[in-house]
Formats: structure tokens, sequence, C-alpha cells
């Protein structure tokens, strides 16, 4: 039940639940939250695209279990959606695409590549 909850609150089913944040504190970005992108192989819904000044970024929530080497849990995840790439720049408009992902375990412990790239984004 406490690893349902955490995973929720990371994942976007606590921001969907949150109007007020997803809709309120976007800080000047333009937000689509759980974006749906049909691909031959499949269908690909990361949790954010947001977009500001030409630039985007594709962003998906994963808790994993604790034997899992989050650094690698984290590239996973990137791989995974950098398809789509040209989707998303035909989607925003942007120029730019970064891809990230919060990475932790269930324990709490943050993916180090995960937290890095979300500090050099600016997202504290």
């Amino acid at each position: 039940m406490w690893a349902e909850r955490l995973y929720a609150s990371v994942d976007g089913r606590a921001l969907s639940s949150s109007c007020k944040t997803a809709g309120q504190l976007t800080w000047g970005f333009k937000v689509t939250e759980e974006p749906v992108y049909p691909l031959p192989a499949g269908t690909l819904k990361p949790d954010l695209v947001a977009f500001k000044n030409n630039s985007a970024l594709v962003l998906d929530a994963q808790v994993v279990g604790d034997s899992v080497e989050l650094d690698s849990a984290y590239t996973a995840k990137i791989v995974k959606y950098v398809q789509l790439e040209q989707a998303v720049k035909v989607q925003t408009g942007a120029k730019k695409v970064e891809f990230s992902s919060i990475t932790l375990n269930s324990r709490g412990v943050w993916s180090p590549a995960s937290a890095e790239k979300l500090l050099r984004l600016g997202v504290k």
C-alpha cells in the first residue's frame, strides 16, 4: 500500500489529481500531461511534455525495486522515449527536445543521473 502511494506521488496520476499544481505552477511552460504518441511498435505515453522558449522537455517518472540499478533504469527510460523527438518537435514547435526521468527506488533513493539532470534543467 505505501509503495503504491509513493509511486502515485511521483507518477502522473498524482499530478493529474492536483490540477492546481499542473495548471497553476507551470513557471511559464506549456505543459501537456500524459500525451499519447502512437508508433508502429506500440503507443508511448510520457507523464509530461513541457514547452518553453523553443525547447521541450519529455519527462516520465518511475519507482523501481531496491535491487534495480538506478542509473540503468534512468537510462532505459530515456532510451524508451528518445524516439519521440521528431513527434514532440512537430507537436510543440520546439527546436530542441530534452528527455529526462524522475527515477527513484521504493526507499526514496534517487538515481544520481536523474537528480543531476533535473537540477541542471532547473527543476528543484
